[in-house]
């Protein structure tokens, strides 16, 4: 099977020789539980696995996003976040956030502050800290080093 987009953009493109590779499903370890409008599951990463995944290795399941950490590029492989009304509106404020060292990554695959100091690159958020106002833990858990790769 191939994707089918816009034929003025994909003819003799790159996108014209990639095929479309399909993602097999992934049963979540515990029962999802369908979202209701207004609600903020206390954890939402069974909701967001249930649309597979790219990889399933060094899985890092935080408060609000989920994420495949490739501990050789010392960067997150994918991110993924299920976003809505709820979850960027709140009170949580980024100015009581630091970046900081992911302790559940081995400290030799670990990225740390110091690998930006003086190197002409930003900490770009990957589970931007503006998606997650809802809650101060999980605008937290956006800081973490294994959430941010170089921009």
């Amino acid at each position: 099977h191939r994707c089918h987009l816009d034929s003025s953009r994909r003819s003799g493109g790159l996108l014209e020789r990639i095929p479309v590779i399909p993602i097999p499903s992934v049963d979540a370890a515990s029962e999802i539980t369908p979202y209701q409008p207004g609600q903020v599951a206390v954890n939402r990463s069974t909701a967001v696995m249930k649309y597979g995944f790219p990889s399933l290795s060094n899985i890092k399941s935080r408060e609000s996003y989920v994420t495949s950490y490739d501990p050789r590029s010392r960067t997150a492989a994918w991110v993924i976040e299920q976003l809505n009304a709820e979850t960027v509106t709140g009170t949580s404020d980024r100015k009581f956030c630091d970046f900081k060292e992911d302790d559940s990554v081995h400290v030799y695959h670990r990225s740390s502050n110091a690998d930006y100091k003086g190197s002409g690159f930003d900490r770009g958020h990957l589970a931007a800290a503006a998606n997650h106002k809802w809650n101060q833990k999980a605008m937290d858990d956006t800081f973490y080093l294994s959430n941010v790769s170089p921009q």
